[in-house]
C-alpha cells in the first residue's frame, strides 16, 4: 500500500499555512506604485462601496509555524488509480473524436497533411521540423489555449500562457482501459526517466523488441524508448555542436564512454530518485508511484515550499539531498520536479542532480510570462515566411505599475494585467471598467514590472488590438441559453519522434458570458467571474482548493459542450508545440554552452526586474551565473 501517513496532515493539494501575513517595506511601497504624487493611484483610492466580488490577488510571503513532513518513501506496486485521478475521471469514457486525435498525433505526416490542407500558406517541411524537434531544456510542458473568433468569423486557437511542469494527468480519461498509468507513464517514457541510472539488471533492450508487446505499460518498450531518446539526443548534440538533451536514462553509447550535461556534470551520481512538489499532491504522488513501478526501486516524494524555513530538501555541491527522518539526508541522482511557484528561489540553475524540467526552462518562459513573450517574438521572427506563427493576445512587457492606467486606456479601457511570475490563476486581473482598475491599483505588488495584454471578452467588450478584435467562441449554449468562456490545457512531452500530446482538459468560468457589460453590472458580476477559468483558488491561509465542478473532461459527456472539433485540437496541439519550442530555444541562448553557466547579463537585458534578479542571485551563489 502507498504510505499515506506523511500526507494526512494536508487537506489541500498544496498543504496549508497559518494566515499570518507580514508585508515588507518594499511590498508596502509597491502598493502605491512607488508614486505618492497628488493624483496618483494609491491604496486610499480604493472604495469599499464598489461592492464587486474579490479579484485574484498575489499574497505576500507567508510566515508559518507549520512543519513540513519528512520525505515519504513510495515503493513499487504502490500505484492505485483512485489516488491519482479525479473521481469523475475514473469512470469517464474518452470521447471518440479525442481518441481519434491522439491516434492521429502519433503520425506527424498525417498531422502535417491535415494542417497544411486547412492552412495552405504553411510550409509542410517547416511544420515537419517543428513536430520532430528535440528539446534541450524544456521537455515537458503545457499550454493554455483560448478558442476565439473575429467579427468576420475567422476562428483561431491562441496561446494564453505556457507552463513548465503542468497539471493535467488527473483530469484526462484513459485512452485505453488497460493502460492504468495513463499519461503519467507517457511523460516518464517520453523523457527517458523510466530506466534507473544505476541499472544493473543487464543490457538495454534493442528498440526492435518494442513491437513484441503493447505500446504502454510494457517494460520492453520502456527500455526501448530510453535507448531511442538517448541516441537521438546524442545525434542532435553532435549535429548542432552543443551538449545533449538532459536525459535521465543512459544510452548504449553513454555506457561505453562518459557523457556530460552542461559543464563537467557527471553522467551518474550515487543516489536515489525523488519527486519534489509544492502543489498538486494527487499528480505529484502519481508520478512517484509510476516512477517506482517502472524503475523497481523506491522513490522519495517530498514537499518543498517557498515559505518553509526548514525544508526536507537541501543542496550541497550541486547535489540534492532529501530528509527521510530528522538528521538523515539522502543524496538524489535524479528528481522529477513539480515545484511550480517561483522555483528559482529553491533550486539552483546548474545542478549535478538531474532535474526535469531544469530551472532555466522556467526562467525562459515556462514560469515567466515576460520572457515567454520575448521567446514568442523571437521565434515568430525566425519562422517568418513559413506560415507558422505563435498566436497570442497583444502583449506589452516590463510595464511599471504607474504606467498601467495609460496602457489600459490605449485599448479602450479593456485589458488584462498579469504578474509575470505567478501561477495557478493568481496575479491576473481583468479590467473592463474604472472600478476594476482602481481595485488593481490599490493592491500591493511584489515585483517591479508587469505585463499588460489585450482583453478577449465578448464581441461588444474586447480590446481592439493591432491584430483586430477577437472574442471568445465559448461553450455551446446550455438549457438556459447561457454560453461560458472556457480554456483548453494541452500537455505535451518530448519523445524520440518529437513532441506528442499527453493530456487535454478544459475549464469553464464561474459565470456565463454576457453580451453587454451592463448586464453583468446589474447582476454584480466582475469580469473575472466571466473570464477567469483556472480551477485553483488561493485561500486566505496561503493554501489552495480546487473547483472541480468547473472541470470539463475530454469524455462523452463534457466534450460536446465545448463546441470544438478535431481540427481545433490539431490547431491547439501545433500552437502548444510552437510555444514550447520558442521557450526551449530562448533557454538554450541563456545557458553558455562552453561553461554551462546562466547568462545573467543577457537575462537582465531582456527581463530587467530588480526583485526577480535578486531572487535568482540569492539562490545561485556557487558560480552558476556568468
Amino acid at each position: 500500500m502507498f504510505p499515506l501517513s506523511p500526507f494526512l496532515g494536508a487537506t489541500r493539494e498544496s498543504g496549508g499555512t497559518p494566515p499570518e501575513i507580514n508585508l515588507t517595506e518594499a511590498d508596502q511601497a509597491s502598493s502605491t506604485g512607488g508614486n505618492t504624487q497628488p493624483g496618483s493611484y494609491n491604496s486610499a483610492s480604493f472604495s469599499s462601496s464598489y461592492n464587486l466580488p474579490a479579484m485574484p490577488t498575489d499574497f505576500p510571503k507567508l510566515k508559518t509555524a507549520r512543519k513540513v513532513d519528512n520525505a515519504a518513501e513510495v515503493r513499487p506496486d504502490d500505484w492505485e488509480m483512485d489516488r491519482h485521478f479525479y473521481t469523475k475521471c475514473l469512470n469517464a469514457q474518452i470521447h471518440p473524436l479525442v481518441s481519434s486525435f491522439f491516434q492521429l498525433s502519433q503520425s506527424s505526416n498525417r498531422i502535417v497533411a491535415r494542417y497544411c490542407h486547412l492552412h495552405p500558406n504553411t510550409d509542410p517541411e517547416a511544420l515537419k521540423r517543428v513536430l520532430s524537434y528535440k528539446p534541450r531544456e524544456f521537455a515537458w510542458a503545457g499550454a493554455d489555449l483560448f478558442n476565439v473568433t473575429t467579427k468576420s468569423g475567422a476562428r483561431q486557437m491562441i496561446v494564453v500562457e505556457t507552463n513548465s511542469c503542468p497539471s493535467g494527468q488527473k483530469s484526462m480519461p484513459l485512452l485505453s482501459e488497460w493502460e492504468e498509468h495513463g499519461g503519467y507513464l507517457r511523460v516518464l517514457q517520453g523523457v527517458g526517466l523510466v530506466k534507473p541510472l544505476n541499472n544493473s539488471g543487464g543490457d538495454q533492450k534493442s528498440p526492435a523488441t518494442a513491437t513484441d508487446e503493447p505500446t504502454l505499460g510494457a517494460q520492453k518498450l520502456v527500455d526501448a524508448v530510453s535507448v531511442q531518446l538517448a541516441e537521438a539526443q546524442l545525434k542532435e548534440a553532435e549535429h548542432e555542436g552543443g551538449p545533449p538533451v538532459q536525459s535521465f536514462a543512459p544510452s548504449a553509447e553513454a555506457q561505453k564512454k562518459p557523457r556530460t550535461w552542461i559543464a563537467e556534470r557527471p553522467d551518474e551520481i550515487e543516489g536515489d530518485l525523488a519527486v519534489v512538489w509544492d502543489k498538486n499532491k494527487m499528480e505529484a504522488t502519481g508520478y512517484a508511484s509510476v516512477l517506482a513501478d517502472m524503475t523497481k526501486e523506491n522513490v522519495w516524494c517530498v514537499e518543498f515550499y517557498e515559505w518553509d524555513d526548514d525544508p526536507p530538501v537541501k543542496w550541497e555541491d550541486g547535489i540534492m539531498y532529501v530528509r527521510p527522518e530528522p538528521g538523515v539526508w539522502k543524496p538524489i541522482r535524479a528528481a522529477f520536479r513539480y515545484v511550480t511557484a517561483a522555483p528559482w528561489k529553491r533550486i539552483p540553475l546548474r545542478t549535478k542532480t538531474r532535474i526535469l524540467n531544469p530551472i532555466v526552462a522556467c526562467l525562459a518562459g515556462g514560469r515567466n510570462k515576460a520572457m515567454a513573450s520575448v521567446a514568442y517574438d523571437l521565434f515568430n521572427a525566425e519562422m517568418a515566411g513559413t506560415g507558422l506563427r505563435i498566436l497570442v493576445p497583444e502583449t506589452i512587457n516590463n510595464v511599471r505599475k504607474d504606467e498601467v492606467p495609460l496602457r489600459v486606456a490605449s485599448w479602450g479601457g479593456f485589458a488584462v494585467i498579469k504578474n509575470p511570475y505567478s501561477n495557478a490563476g493568481q496575479g491576473v486581473w481583468t479590467i473592463t471598467n474604472a472600478k476594476e482598475l482602481d481595485e488593481f491599483m490599490a493592491l500591493p505588488q511584489k515585483y517591479d514590472k508587469l505585463i499588460v495584454q489585450s482583453l478577449i471578452g465578448n464581441a461588444s467588450w474586447s480590446s481592439t488590438a493591432r491584430t483586430g478584435l477577437q472574442y471568445h467562441i465559448g461553450s455551446m449554449p446550455d438549457k438556459k441559453n447561457q454560453t461560458f468562456v472556457s480554456d483548453i490545457r494541452c500537455m505535451i512531452t518530448a519523445t524520440p519522434e518529437g513532441f506528442k500530446p499527453v493530456a487535454i482538459y478544459a475549464r469553464r468560468a464561474r459565470k456565463p458570458l454576457v453580451g453587454h457589460l451592463e448586464e453583468a453590472r446589474k447582476k454584480n458580476w466582475s469580469s473575472w467571474e466571466m473570464l477567469g477559468t483556472n480551477l485553483s483558488v488561493k485561500l486566505a491561509d496561503g493554501g489552495f482548493t480546487t473547483e472541480t465542478e468547473r472541470l470539463l473532461l475530454m469524455d462523452r459527456k463534457d466534450f460536446n459542450s465545448l463546441g470544438i472539433s478535431i481540427d481545433d485540437l490539431i490547431d491547439g496541439y501545433v500552437q502548444t508545440v510552437l510555444s514550447v519550442i520558442a521557450i526551449d530555444k530562448l533557454a538554450r541562448r541563456l545557458v553558455d554552452e562552453s561553461t554551462g553557466k546562466f547568462n545573467i547579463k543577457l537575462f537582465k537585458a531582456l527581463n530587467d526586474d530588480a526583485a526577480l534578479l535578486k531572487e535568482i542571485e540569492a539562490a545561485n551563489t556557487n558560480g552558476e551565473l556568468m
